[in-house]
């Protein structure tokens, strides 16, 4: 689970090497991993999937983003991303927690429905299964162990804000260990990771991944 707290705005007065990256002047690939942005991305993009969501909306005044039409029914956006070739995906459980029906549609497109088939409110995490994916490539992601976090690390976040497919944000890991009130359900989420790489309404569930394009939290 991750949370956004604002923006960070890097001053950079003095001018780069034409050789040289600003990633490469900030340090941000100390760790050996050269690859660019562009390629951790094109790494993992295909294993994130859009999340759309039909449902009676209960409380007007609390959702995410969502687009009525001409439907009685209102869809809301989140994010997910694949889990195994099974066809399990993994999401955030207030994405499809009222949903009366599931769409995942992948990078290329393809949809297909899915059934909840495990959660746990107190994470914030739901697991759904997709409905008969024949034919279709699964990409899982590969995990990592976020007890390994340190405040300071670069990480990418991959999801869908606001609808907007496969949008890619950047930032640092700016604590952990947070603990997040959930006034909807009464209770608050422990251990949760902060960080100032954008999310905005329809990134829930999305990956937050680290310079190796593993999976450290959603």
């Amino acid at each position: 689970m991750i949370f956004f707290t604002g923006l960070v705005i890097i001053h950079a007065p003095q001018a780069f090497g034409q050789n040289q990256s600003l990633e490469q002047h900030l340090g941000l690939f100390g760790n050996g991993n050269n690859s660019l942005l562009n390629d951790i991305f094109s790494k993992v993009k295909d294993s994130v999937v859009q999340i759309s969501t039909e449902y009676q909306p209960v409380d007007p005044s609390n959702r995410l983003y969502e687009s009525t039409g001409n439907s009685p029914f209102t869809m809301k956006f989140g994010s997910g991303f694949i889990y195994d070739k099974s066809g399990i995906i993994i999401t955030n459980y207030h994405v499809v927690s009222s949903a009366t029906n599931i769409i995942v549609t992948f990078n290329n497109d393809n949809s297909y429905t899915a059934k909840v088939v495990g959660v746990d409110p107190y994470g914030d995490i739901s697991l759904l299964k997709l409905d008969d994916p024949a034919g279709e490539k699964l990409i899982p992601v590969t995990l990592s162990n976020s007890s390994n976090l340190k405040v300071g690390d670069p990480v990418l976040a991959i999801g869908n804000p606001y609808g907007l497919d496969n949008t890619l944000t950047f930032g640092i890991i700016s604590q952990i260990g947070r603990l997040l009130p959930n006034s909807d359900l009464g209770y608050s989420i422990p251990n949760v990771i902060q960080t100032d790489a954008a999310i905005n309404r329809g990134n829930s569930g999305g990956p937050l991944i680290d310079l190796d394009g593993k999976v450290v939290g959603m």
